[in-house]
């Protein structure tokens, strides 16, 4: 046909795990990273990309941390780790995902799996407790010059550029040190006067225990902790504690919600109220298919799947639901990346993208 363009003639390398496309007389395409899709061949045809899952990805056990004590539904790949993590109260479950590997302990922050990294060594331990490293940001309590006002300090690792990588607290905040600039000393704090402290379980591995108040008025536990390690770490709680007080594997005071009151006995449950009205039957699916919320894709999935949800995190957004298997059970169907540029469908009970 005069006037229109020629399809251009592809031809493909895969090295090093990216495909480079090259148009034949023509400029070079630019390349495309398959590393997220392991597992995936690419087939070109004159301008047409097709991909086909050719393995699926294995499970292996998860690892070990203290998130498997709030987490459930727990599933690991050699790349992510997925569960179903509550933030205190049962009421609140949450989906999340982590990249593995982790070289640090998995713990449940909020709903949220983190990868927490021993803090670097340096002077700043001498004046603040609880040091660990978040997501790439050193996190501690650091004291201020005063010796009992106590602040949440926050460095972003690891020190940029023209620093000598030690890290001080200057009057409560966090700082990697210049050739230029040396951190002074800090000021040796004053005897800090302690009240006794509650009593409990935990006083068996904890010393120095006692209750400081700071300038505002805050009550602080404050003890000398053993960890896993057998080491003795420098720890702060806040009071009260309605609960009991525990001391974490890595030394740290922790205060455990009490648990529900019971119902009495004989009491009937309360009427549960009246739900939301079923939403209209999307056109071309059967009655039967199972409501969606907005922003979740159609697909046979929905004819044998429930409990249809999305999930958005810092790596995208995900398709979770209950499925049913090859047998008829239904089972965590996962989570499914979105978009998908194919159909979503069940396979024995888990979300695929076809």
């Amino acid at each position: 046909m005069r006037g229109a363009s020629p399809i251009p003639r592809m031809g493909g390398i895969v090295a090093d795990g990216r495909l480079k496309l090259i148009k034949i007389g023509g400029s070079d395409m630019k390349a495309r990273s398959l590393a997220q899709w392991p597992g995936v061949v690419l087939c070109v045809f004159a301008g047409a990309t097709f991909a086909q899952r050719t393995t699926p990805v294995p499970s292996v056990p998860p690892p070990p941390g203290p998130y498997l004590q709030t987490c459930s539904k727990v599933k690991t790949t050699a790349e992510v780790l997925s569960a179903m993590c509550s933030g205190g109260t049962a009421a609140v479950i949450m989906p999340t995902i982590l990249k593995l590997p982790c070289a640090g302990s998995i713990e449940n922050i909020n709903c949220k799996l983190h990868c927490i990294k021993p803090a670097p060594k340096g002077r700043y331990l001498d004046t603040c407790a609880e040091a660990r490293v978040v997501d790439g940001t050193l996190r501690a309590k650091c004291r201020k010059r005063d010796g009992t006002t106590v602040v949440n300090s926050a460095l972003k690792l690891p020190c940029p550029p023209g620093t000598t990588g030690e890290i001080y607290n200057a009057d409560g905040k966090l700082y990697c040190a210049t050739p230029q600039v040396h951190p002074e000393p800090p000021a040796p704090p004053p005897p800090v006067k302690k009240d006794p402290p509650p009593p409990g379980k935990y006083l068996e591995s904890c010393k120095d225990a006692g209750v400081v108040t700071t300038r505002d008025g805050k009550k602080l536990l404050s003890a000398m902790c053993t960890n896993s390690a057998g080491k003795f770490v420098e720890t702060l709680l806040g009071l009260p504690c309605t609960g009991t007080i525990t001391v974490m594997p890595d030394g740290r005071l922790f205060c455990v919600p009490p648990p529900s009151p019971p119902k009495p006995p004989g009491t009937p449950p309360p009427p549960k109220p009246p739900g939301p009205p079923k939403p209209p039957t999307p056109p071309g699916f059967p009655p039967s298919v199972a409501p969606k919320p907005a922003g979740a894709p159609d697909g046979p999935y929905r004819m044998s799947c429930v409990s249809i949800g999305l999930s958005t995190t810092k790596d995208g957004q995900f398709l979770y639901a209950r499925c049913k298997n090859a047998s008829g059970a239904l089972v965590d169907g996962g989570f499914l990346k979105l978009p998908c540029n194919g159909t979503v469908e069940n396979r024995d009970g888990k979300l695929v993208c076809r």
